[in-house]
């Protein structure tokens, strides 16, 4: 009897250690050095614009939306986003924006990026220490007027899928 509550105890004690160790080591598991403050700054302003749209150019929706500002996060919610792109998915995955030049006024950084031969500006605000993406205004009238269904079927109807 007395070796298996020995034993008992063991496992339990070891399943804690395992649960322990993947809340720790797990990489999905935020770190709080996540939360470190990005520089205000041009160089601050692009290498935070560069990656927050190597997540959009990899497919890491998710993550894309989660470097959104506030106000920007509550036009759609996540699962609808990550919906839309079940919905309606890009073909040019992959195909990398390269940040080109930043300017900044007061909280604001306009992005210049280029992809392929097309040039677009993205504007990121700085928010609690980060720089945050924020959709065009276009894009958020979508978000307040549409369904996620009739935006991907807009965006299909004209091959728009990106």
């Amino acid at each position: 009897m007395r070796i298996t509550t020995v034993t008992l105890v063991a496992a339990t004690v070891a399943a804690l250690a395992v649960v322990a160790m993947v809340l720790f080591i797990d990489p999905r598991v935020k770190d709080e050095t996540d939360d470190a403050d990005q520089p205000r700054t041009t160089a601050g302003a692009s290498a935070a614009a560069q990656a927050t749209l190597d997540l959009y150019t990899t497919g890491e929706y998710g993550e894309f939306w989660d470097a959104w500002s506030a106000d920007a996060q509550g036009l759609i919610s996540r699962a609808d986003y990550l919906r839309m792109f079940e919905l309606c998915r890009p073909p040019n995955k992959g195909l990398r924006f390269e940040v080109a030049h930043v300017t900044i006024s007061g909280n604001t950084a306009n992005v210049e990026v280029t992809r392929l031969l097309a040039s677009f500006t993205y504007q990121f605000h700085y928010e609690n220490g980060r720089w945050r993406y924020i959709p065009d205004a276009q894009t958020q009238d979508d978000y307040r007027s549409k369904t996620v269904e009739q935006i991907a079927a807009h965006l299909r109807t004209g091959n728009a899928c990106a």
